[in-house]
């Protein structure tokens, strides 16, 4: 009697790594879709209103959620912290209404912590958790903030993409993490680790691991700004507002390159007052 169980073992482990690789294949036509999809993110983009369209991104969501069912892997954790991306970009830059804005962050959070369940080493989950919840805050009540523990939550994930990271993702979270001291209250016993040395020490440090990115420029600006150097905190404002190149993407840059010229403009005003107050002393 012939033996049929080496042929039979052998087709079927010719069939897993098939579909193995069928898997792959789809994962990877899903996230080049998707990317593709998210490229074309402008498209629709009111720059007078700073309010984009969010046809594409919509589009590559669903494309992203297709590609993490069928994924696992390098390929699930990229598709994770894309379709994090995606909530972000639509609660930051296509509504103004804090509700929604708070809804789109809120998906993304949950995605990240689904994702770290699996991923917990992941510097891009933790990335993306740090700056979720940053936005999330900025869109919440004192109440909403204190109650979630977002502040701690941020401080957790930066901390943690720092220690995973020594590129890109360490610079993003070094830079939120010294915005965090920048913003955060410092309150003994609940938030004493809140400095505002720390601040632009941490906020120096973002903007030599990458100095062309616009928001370390707005953030070590801002924190110049509050400690008296007012000149450096300037020239990094008209640093921006020269930038003729694009350095994230069409309407992230029109939106920082806006809050630059509404925070000159602050300052502007504000120096006025002083001066008009000194001159009638």
């Amino acid at each position: 009697m012939r033996n049929t169980r080496i042929p039979s073992i052998k087709i079927l482990v010719s069939s897993i790594l098939w579909a193995i690789t069928v898997s792959k294949c789809l994962c990877g036509c899903l996230i080049d879709q998707a990317d593709s999809l998210y490229a074309m993110r402008h498209i629709g983009f009111d720059p007078v209103r700073l309010v984009a369209s969010s046809a594409n991104a919509d589009r590559a969501i669903d494309l992203y959620q297709q590609a993490i069912r069928v994924s696992s892997g390098a390929e699930e954790e990229d598709a994770i912290w894309k379709l994090m991306r995606a909530h972000y970009f639509k609660g930051m830059y296509t509504t103004s209404d804090r509700d929604k804005k708070r809804g789109f962050f809120n998906q993304g959070k949950e995605v990240g912590e689904e994702g770290l369940r699996e991923y917990p080493k992941s510097k891009l989950i933790h990335t993306g958790m740090a700056i979720l919840w940053g936005v999330w805050a900025q869109e919440s009540s004192a109440v909403q903030v204190v109650s979630s523990g977002a502040v701690e939550k941020i401080r957790c994930h930066c901390e943690r993409a720092m220690e995973l990271d020594q590129g890109e993702c360490r610079a993003i979270a070094v830079r939120i993490y010294g915005r965090l001291h920048y913003e955060a209250p410092r309150i003994p016993f609940v938030l004493g680790w809140v400095s505002r040395e720390e601040s632009l020490r941490l906020l120096e440090q973002a903007y030599q691991l990458a100095p062309e990115d616009l928001f370390s420029k707005q953030y070590l600006a801002e924190a110049l700004y509050a400690r008296g150097e007012r000149d450096r905190a300037l020239a990094l404002m008209e640093e921006i507002l020269r930038t003729d190149h694009l350095v994230i993407g069409i309407v992230e840059d029109a939106f920082n390159k806006h809050m630059a010229q509404e925070i000159v403009e602050k300052w502007r005003l504000y120096a006025e007052r002083n001066q008009g107050e000194y001159d009638a002393q």
